[in-house]
């Protein structure tokens, strides 16, 4: 009898030891190459979530598109296709056009006007429209200055040097912004606009200096204009329904190993900038600054771009754009 007592608390014993060992994984995934950041940034987080959780809660990184990438990204996450992931807001225009309100140029001075929206009422409006689109925003990663142009004709300084142009747009909003400049927008992925180049399929790409330099398109474009115009944000999502199903202990340690992630991309995403901006005007013919008189000149065109926004935002855009002004 001594003997049976022994083998099922032995059985108990190993059957609890394994429950308290159970690993819930998660698929995180990201369209951006190892190299950048952002990625860089996402694997830390996965460490930090297996070293606070004790190894019950692991991450799975799947970055360069591996998965998914763009909208559909959106779609997998919402959906529950998959649990995690990270990616660029203008992905979200199409179910959320509140998001946009970022990728308006020159809104924002810099990434701690965009801090300050984020923790104020812009945020808390904007993580709560996408918890009833079926996602909970763990953080906001920064990815950098968005809004910089390639070129392989000219330098473009002023609206005029855009005419007759082929300029490659990432986003909806960009296309509206490289519009309002006097250009041909071109949509396409980041990974095709090297060739695209090359071949002349397109005179010019929008970006940040960090894709520009990463990118290589520097090898095919001979010039750069820094317009310091807009400074994206990338939400790091999980599935609400994941979410949900998480002990309380659990959801703690993702937000904050979230909050480290934010805190890691603000602080490199100016770093990585600048040392993209080092590299392209070393490699290229010429790396303009836009003077005030000629960021005057782009925002004047630009205020279609916002226009346009509103008539989509609605009364909500309203209210951002106020907050926004107000700093809060």
């Amino acid at each position: 009898m001594k003997n049976v007592l022994t083998a099922v608390v032995a059985a108990l014993a190993l059957a609890w030891a394994g429950a308290a060992q159970a690993q819930t994984v998660l698929k995180y995934a990201t369209q951006l190459p190892k190299t950048h950041q952002l990625t860089k940034a996402d694997y830390r987080f996965a460490e930090l979530v297996a070293e606070k959780s004790g190894g019950r809660l692991k991450v799975e990184v799947y970055p360069a598109g591996q998965l998914y990438s763009g909208p559909s990204l959106v779609k997998a996450v919402t959906s529950g296709a998959i649990e995690m992931g990270i990616v660029y807001g203008g992905a979200w225009t199409g179910p959320l056009p509140l998001i946009d309100l970022f990728d308006i140029p020159f809104l924002f001075g810099d990434y701690g006007a965009v801090q300050r929206a984020l923790r104020g009422r812009t945020g808390e409006l904007l993580r709560s429209e996408m918890e009833k689109r079926g996602v909970r925003v763990l953080s906001w990663g920064a990815y950098g200055e968005s809004f910089s142009l390639a070129s392989n004709k000219h330098p473009l300084r002023l609206p005029k040097d855009f005419e007759g142009m082929k300029v490659r747009a990432n986003q909806p909003m960009a296309a509206a912004a490289l519009k309002a400049l006097g250009a041909s927008p071109v949509m396409m992925s980041s990974a095709e606009v090297y060739v695209a180049l090359q071949r002349g399929t397109v005179d010019g790409a929008s970006s940040g200096p960090s894709t520009i330099a990463q990118r290589k398109w520097h090898e095919v474009a001979k010039y750069t204009t820094l317009a310091n115009a807009s400074y994206s944000i990338w939400p790091v999502m999980i599935n609400l329904k994941s979410w949900n199903a998480l002990p309380a202990d659990l959801k703690k340690v993702l937000e904050e190993a979230g909050a480290v992630h934010e805190a890691m991309t603000f602080a490199n995403a100016a770093r990585e900038d600048d040392e993209s901006i080092k590299l392209l005007r070393e490699r290229q013919e010429a790396v303009h600054v836009l003077t005030g008189e000629e960021r005057a000149e782009w925002a004047r065109r630009m205020e279609a771009v916002r226009t346009e926004w509103l008539s989509r935002a609605g009364k909500e855009g309203a209210d951002v754009l106020k907050w926004v002004g107000e700093g809060r």
